[in-house]
């Protein structure tokens, strides 16, 4: 992943896809592709247990950004490092580099509140290719 501000990179680091990587995740485990905006900015969030191999539950993943509804960008702390595909749908990074992007990606989640959805001129966008 790597995060911009116009055209210039600012920050990047590893990340882990939906098993089956990018693709059509009707069909597989895979990451939809596409361009996106932030729809939702969450402090954490239930993760679907798909994405862990219906295992267990994790009922507060940290800092996501969740991008189409079902796909998110979240920090995980379940899993080995970043780097190889292994969720369902997901786009995880580890714990350190989602506080960095959720700090980056304005808008800050109000005090009490546990998410907030960017306005028109907060817009995130997130391209997810191969």
């Amino acid at each position: 992943m790597t995060l911009y501000e116009g055209k210039k990179a600012v920050y990047a680091t590893l990340v882990s896809s939906g098993k089956d990587v990018v693709g059509d995740p009707t069909t597989s485990a895979s990451t939809i592709q596409g361009t996106f905006t932030i729809l939702r900015k969450a402090e954490t969030f239930p993760i679907d247990a798909r994405e862990l191999d219906q295992a267990y539950d994790v009922l507060d993943a940290p800092y996501v950004l969740e991008f189409s509804p079902g796909f998110a960008i979240t920090g995980s702390f379940w899993s080995e490092p970043a780097g190889e595909a292994r969720g369902f749908h997901n786009v995880t990074v580890t714990p350190i580099d989602a506080h960095r992007l959720y700090a980056w990606a304005g808008p800050e989640v109000p005090t009490g509140f546990r998410w907030i959805t960017p306005k028109a001129e907060e817009t995130i966008t997130v391209v997810v290719r191969k």
